[in-house]
């Protein structure tokens, strides 16, 4: 699900990205004062800039998602604990009645 692919993508990105920084090294030590190739590093910094950001969506709808469970979660909590007091509330007022 949502996880998966953005840790799928985010392996993908740091891959890429180790990729383009060995082959700016070695581009480097080849051709220092040649700039052939220059586009093609703005094209992948292009493309590189535009996985981050997709991943960057992908992370904040996850984390949204998280607060929203965890909101929904304590919703939860809440109202089990509000039904515990009315429960022993509920048991108090039968023994009264009993008696």
């Amino acid at each position: 699900d949502g996880f998966v692919a953005s840790e799928r993508a985010l392996e993908e990105l740091l891959e890429s990205m180790v990729r383009v920084g060995r082959e700016d090294i070695v581009d480097d030590k080849d051709d220092e004062d040649d700039d052939v190739g220059g586009s093609e590093a703005e094209d992948e910094c292009v493309e590189l800039t535009k996985r981050i950001r997709h991943i960057d969506a992908v992370l904040k709808d996850i984390d949204a998602r998280l607060a929203k469970s965890t909101e929904d979660e304590e919703r939860k909590k809440s109202a089990e604990a509000r039904t515990r007091e009315l429960a022993t509330s509920l048991d108090f007022e039968r023994m009264t009645l009993t008696q």
